[in-house]
């Protein structure tokens, strides 16, 4: 062979021999620093599972759902902690319960949220190097530096697939162990034995693409270990469209816009579609629906609240025992179903209610509502004002109490004759809360004292918060009425007209089935127009 071939052969040999190093090397330092991740920071190493063939793509897609998963639940709970006025790190922690829940204010570290993938190189990646009549095999020494990092892991992910016909049961094991700061104040922990968190997930798979919503759910799970928070929810699509349905619920209670009610529905709907038995998105979807204040809808609310008062939680229990109160009481107040049985059942839900928490603001406005129902109308006012004295400021607790100022202030405008102190507690209603209902109560105040013009300024006011408010729309028909007998000519005729308009459209707005919400605005608007009921 010609010497400068060969030369010039040599040369490469040494060029690739080099590049192989660097890349070894670069391998080495990189696993190196993983080790340190798992060891001294937060950082958990994903290792590949076993099982069936499908068991090493399961790992990957774990491992990339378990980040995508994280990372959605931090930039929610950040929007959520944004709405609720609190502080808005996109590292806090936020344990949701119940909608009047305010998130936690613990940071998470910086490297909790690291994921290290304990997948090892392919062996033939790099072969054997040979310089000098001297072997090297990097695989060896990847395999054992692996082997090291497996063993000195803080926190590691591992797992099985197993599957059984259509039935696949995906395993999962969470090890961690007590992390000490090096700072000689603090003592170590007498038990610092990695703690072992076992997630199987069983399940019947009818099509093999709902193998990846299982990984979801098992991803989530380790997810509430790896950022310590819980949750009710133990299906990642139930959550996720719970939170969704959390931040267009506190922005409906910081603005009072239906639309954003509406859109909290939808993902409530879809969450309990998810996962059937998930009590709080049934109680926070039955006090929404309890809000739209038509029949049908608080018949639905009835059902939700219903299935929320089973929870364990006493809390949420006392929540749902007293959104039952308030729709029992709906019944009897807008719906005109009769006091049999609704008084006699909100009393006994509001008492319950009260008992497991005097001092929650739903408690305390509920036994009001059943105490009204009874006639006890001093004592429903005296609640009342107790629940707006209690110590509660997040979003749901204002809503709650300006309803019970409301409440307070339609007792003396229809039962304590006095007008002067209704006025009063509406506009404090409003103070804390855009309230739909205050302002249709101060429409009727004004209404009364025959300032017309400013009575249907409060009905529009109501309107542009809930554009389906069909008693407000009546109210605003009976308005024109007055209008129109105050007037003459042409101009009376053409009050009339849109007196019958709104009447006509707040009908339209009620389903077929509201008999008896149906047949109370027609009762009054034709008793207001001067003709009989028509029955």
């Amino acid at each position: 062979m010609d010497p400068i071939v060969r030369d010039a052969l040599n040369i490469l040999a040494l060029v690739a021999i080099v590049l192989a190093l660097l890349v070894t090397l670069g391998i080495v330092v990189s696993i190196i620093r993983s080790i340190w991740r798992v060891t001294f920071g937060h950082a958990t190493l994903v290792l590949p599972f076993t099982g069936t063939e499908q068991a090493r793509s399961v790992h990957t897609v774990l491992a990339e759902q378990l980040g995508r998963i994280e990372g959605e639940w931090r930039s929610l709970s950040a929007a959520i902690r944004a709405e609720e006025g609190l502080r808005t790190d996109d590292a806090a922690l936020l344990d949701l319960g119940p909608v009047r829940i305010s998130g936690k204010e613990e940071p998470l570290d910086a490297d909790q949220v690291e994921l290290v993938d304990g997948e090892p190189i392919d062996g033939q990646a790099i072969p054997p190097l040979t310089f000098a009549g001297v072997s090297v095999t990097p695989d060896t020494l990847f395999n054992m530096l692996y082997r090291v990092r497996t063993a000195v892991a803080r926190r590691m992910v591992r797992g099985n697939l197993a599957e059984f016909g259509t039935t696949v049961r995906l395993s999962a094991e969470f090890l961690h162990r007590p992390i000490v700061a090096p700072d000689a104040g603090v003592e170590a922990p007498r038990d610092s034995r990695a703690r072992r968190e076992l997630i199987v997930v069983v399940r019947d798979l009818a099509e093999p693409g709902q193998l990846l919503d299982l990984v979801d759910d098992v991803a989530f799970r380790i997810a509430k270990y790896r950022l310590s928070f819980t949750s009710e929810g133990e299906r990642w699509n139930a959550y996720h469209a719970f939170l969704q349905g959390f931040v267009q619920h506190l922005q409906f209670l910081r603005t009072g816009q239906v639309l954003h009610r509406d859109k909290a529905v939808e993902h409530y709907e879809q969450a309990i579609a998810s996962e059937p038995g998930y009590r709080y998105a049934h109680y926070n979807l039955a006090a929404l629906l309890y809000n739209r204040y038509t029949q049908d809808a608080n018949a639905t609310a009835v059902e939700h609240f219903t299935l929320a008062a089973e929870a364990d939680d006493p809390e949420l229990r006392a929540l749902a025992l007293a959104g039952l109160t308030l729709a029992y009481a709906q019944n009897v107040h807008r719906y005109g179903l009769g006091t049999e049985p609704w008084a006699a059942l909100a009393d006994a839900a509001s008492a319950e209610a009260f008992e497991i928490n005097p001092n929650l603001e739903e408690s305390t406005f509920a036994r009001g509502w059943a105490l009204q129902l009874n006639g006890r109308y001093r004592d429903a006012a005296d609640c009342y004002e107790r629940t707006v004295a209690l110590d509660g400021d997040t979003p749901a607790e204002r809503q709650v109490k300006s309803f019970a100022q409301n409440n307070r202030a339609y007792l003396y405008m229809t039962e304590l004759d006095d007008l002067a102190v209704a006025e009063r507690l509406f506009h404090e209603a409003l103070d804390l809360y855009p309230n739909k209902m205050a302002h249709a109560n101060l429409g009727e105040i004004l209404s009364r004292r025959g300032e017309y013009d400013r009575a249907v300024d409060e009905y529009r006011a109501a309107l542009r918060l809930d554009p389906k408010y069909a008693n407000a729309m009546n109210e605003m028909a009976l308005v024109y009425l007055a209008k129109a007998r105050a007037a003459s000519g042409e101009d009376g005729a053409d009050l009339l007209r849109q007196a019958d308009s709104w009447h006509t459209q707040a009908l339209a707005l009620l389903p077929p089935d509201a008999t008896s919400q149906r047949a109370t605005l027609q009762t009054a608007y034709e008793a207001a127009r001067g003709q009989e009921p028509s029955g």
